[in-house]
């Protein structure tokens, strides 16, 4: 309305475009927060001039932005300039210069200069506080980054009380559930932990992760990728609680804290059913009675401080005998309000320090209470099946193990980083069939599977549904190799999804018919001919006396959107595409089926425009193409995404590859592998294992190039 009114380079849409970065910047979008910041920034220095307030302000934030993206010595740079311009145009006591002071600080903070850093944000803090009263939001926001600062300088008493400010403040405000004090709790948390009070640590963790489940349910009609971006902001708290809860065994309360992290992208992803943000995290009966009280005084102290800031706003207008009255009583019952919260939580922490066994069958009862779902899950699939969910913090690889009869977890010590760049570099060897994989794939196994290999052979395993965060969702368990065998020589290795888990009790059906779709013409430059399709089909459907299948093949120009309706809404219990499948990081959106006449099927589209997959068991991409490169959103959701879309439309399984696969090759998988579900009566998964075996033992398809990178993802059975 502003670029429409008053001009796209008005001064009023630069104030515009500066709220707008502030949204960008709270919700962690920092390329967008960034652009807005820059064109605001032109703007300001065209009218008002480059040394001018506004600018001044703008380029802090320009600074601010550069640091959490990583560039901190460009945030350094920017924020000193921007602190001499603000310092120029306003008086000593003005809290801009606690802005400017503030984003200086951060810069020298990210660059390991923390006692510099502590000097300035004590300089903005006493500013601040001297301008806006000790409650202030914008005080809370500076305790908390000087509670990290001192923290990191190891005065972790420090940092404790100054993160126990914030809190308070920040309840006071805003209540239990918004997401700076949700922040808070886990800044708290983080201190606690590192004081060695883990128990007390807990709760804390746990409030902050609900906060954030709250807020996420309420940002979920905000832009996708300014919610992928906050979930990655926050992530790190439910990372940090389900470590926290696996080092002290809770490893049922541990595996719901990463299904609800899971679960929430997604639904970022696939935006359908439920909102798995609702989901919660329970307290144990010791928490939850801690809990009440200090969310009782955390209630108290929101109801006193939303009245005592309608009154600070008054001020400058003048307040009434009455008033001035209420608010001096207002201030004197915040301040007992506080000393019982900050009471409560020193009694808590000694309290849970002093449990002992009590606290230990407290734990054992919550915990085995919480694993009997998914404990009777994996019984009813049947004799040898486990979950074993695989996350990643910043320097651990965590294994979290359940079979039928225990619950167990395994780590290993490993930057974040150097596992990303392992996985990296494997699939380039993996995508190269003149490559040798194996030191790669061995290397891969002792981090990834050889911490359980001990509790798989124990627990008589045979399928291992794979639970996998982050970029390990584009590694191909199978081609991992112990030093005699690979994976899939030993184990069934389904992608299990907590979203859609029950649909792995539903009936399947043993007997197929399938609908081949394929496209075998070039489309644009970026879809190169399929030729082979054709014989791939003849291989699947039984038009000549090789095929697999009794079916119907429908190619080219009579794949079309109409016939991929109709032959799913009819009674084929598979559905085999042989066309162009991008998976690319994002949403919906950037995800698509090429057909046959060269338009493009969106993910969205399959959501959205009434593709039903009741009738089929099982729903085959045998030329997907997903991509792993260096991006920030590429951290495999689109893989599980579409797995999720497929299932909430009806299937029951898809079958998917994680690389642009050979076409003989993949004919004569995919052939066997139907040949051996359909007269042996396999599974799903069973089948699909014994025909990359078959597969590996012909000497030209033996690298993992042509066999690995085929999952199954949903009811294996």
């Amino acid at each position: 309305m502003r670029e429409r009114n008053f001009g796209a380079d008005s001064v009023n849409v630069a104030d515009s475009l500066d709220t707008l970065g502030d949204a960008y910047r709270e919700t962690a979008d920092y390329v967008a927060a960034l652009d807005s910041y820059q064109r605001a920034l032109s703007i300001y220095d065209k009218y008002s001039g480059k040394d001018s307030l506004n600018s001044g302000l703008e380029l802090s934030s320009i600074a601010s932005v550069y640091g959490y993206m990583g560039d901190f010595k460009e945030g350094l740079r920017l924020g000193l300039k921007a602190q001499k311009i603000i310092n120029k145009n306003v008086d000593p006591k003005d809290t801009y210069r606690a802005t400017a002071l503030t984003n200086v600080a951060a810069s020298y903070g990210d660059l390991g200069e923390h006692k510099k850093a502590i000097g300035l944000y004590e300089k903005a803090l006493a500013l601040q506080e001297d301008a806006l009263g000790r409650n202030h939001t914008t005080v809370a926001a500076t305790l908390g980054l000087l509670a990290d600062s001192y923290a990191k300088t190891g005065s972790l008493k420090k940092a404790q009380s100054l993160n126990l400010r914030a809190l308070l403040i920040y309840s006071a405000a805003y209540g239990p559930e918004h997401s700076d004090t949700a922040r808070s709790y886990a800044r708290l948390a983080r201190v606690l932990v590192q004081l060695k009070e883990p128990l007390a640590a807990v709760p804390l963790y746990k409030a902050s992760v609900n906060g954030y489940q709250s807020q996420r349910e309420r940002a979920s009609r905000i832009g996708r990728s300014a919610l992928h971006a906050y979930t990655a902001s926050v992530s790190s708290a439910y990372q940090e609680l389900a470590e926290l809860l696996t080092d002290q065994g809770r490893l049922s309360e541990a595996q719901l804290v990463l299904d609800m992290l899971k679960e929430d992208e997604q639904f970022d992803f696939v935006r359908r059913g439920e909102d798995p943000r609702r989901t919660r995290i329970d307290y144990t009966p010791a928490e939850q009675k801690w809990t009440n009280r200090y969310r009782e005084i955390a209630d108290q102290l929101a109801a006193l401080g939303k009245e005592e800031q309608a009154l600070q706003r008054q001020i400058k207008l003048g307040l009434s005998e009455d008033q001035k009255q209420r608010r001096a009583r207002l201030t004197a019952d915040l301040k007992v309000a506080q000393a019982q919260f900050e009471s409560t939580l020193s009694e808590m922490r000694k309290d849970f320090a002093s449990k002992g066994p009590a606290r230990e069958v407290e734990l054992a009862e919550t915990d085995v209470k919480s694993l009997a779902e998914l404990r009777a899950l994996i019984t009813a699939l049947g004799d040898g099946v486990v979950l074993l969910q695989v996350y990643l913090s910043d320097h651990r690889l965590n294994l979290l193990l359940t079979t039928p009869g225990v619950q167990l977890a395994r780590s290993v010590t490993i930057d974040a980083k150097d596992l990303n760049r392992q996985v990296s570099a494997f699939r380039r060897l993996l995508r190269d069939p003149k490559s040798d994989p194996l030191p790669a794939a061995q290397a891969l196994y002792k981090l990834l599977l050889a911490p359980v290999e001990a509790d798989l052979e124990q627990a008589g395993a045979k399928t291992v549904m794979l639970s996998l965060d982050g970029t390990l969702r584009y590694l191909p368990f199978g081609a991992l190799h112990d030093g005699q065998r690979y994976a899939a020589q030993r184990w069934n290795l389904p992608i299990y999804t907590s979203v859609v888990r029950e649909k792995l009790r539903g009936d399947v059906f043993r007997q197929w018919r399938v609908a081949g779709l394929g496209v075998t013409r070039a489309h644009l430059p970026d879809f190169k001919e399929l030729p082979a399709v054709r014989n791939e089909m003849g291989s699947i459907v039984e038009m000549t006396a090789s095929g697999a299948l009794p079916g119907e093949v429908y190619l080219d120009e009579a794949f079309t959107t109409e016939r991929l309706k109709d032959v799913s809404q009819r009674q084929f219990q598979v559905l085999h595409v042989a066309s162009h499948f991008r998976f690319s990081p994002g949403t919906e959106i950037n995800s698509f089926l090429l057909l046959g006449d060269g338009s493009q099927l969106t993910l969205g589209d399959i959501r959205t425009q009434n593709y039903r997959f009741d009738n089929v068991d099982l729903l085959t991409l045998s030329a997907c193409d997903t991509g792993l490169g260096g991006g920030r959103d590429e951290k495999g959701r689109e893989i599980e995404g579409f797995g999720v879309i497929a299932q909430q439309q009806g299937a029951k399984a898809v079958l998917a590859t994680l690389w642009p696969v050979a076409d003989q090759s993949t004919a004569a998988l995919m052939a066997d592998m139907y040949r051996k579900h359909q007269d042996s009566h396999l599974s799903k998964i069973e089948a699909l294992r014994q025909a990359q075996i078959t597969l590996q033992a012909q000497p030209r398809y033996s690298h993992p190039y042509y066999w690995a990178p085929f999952i199954l993802m949903g009811n294996w059975k």
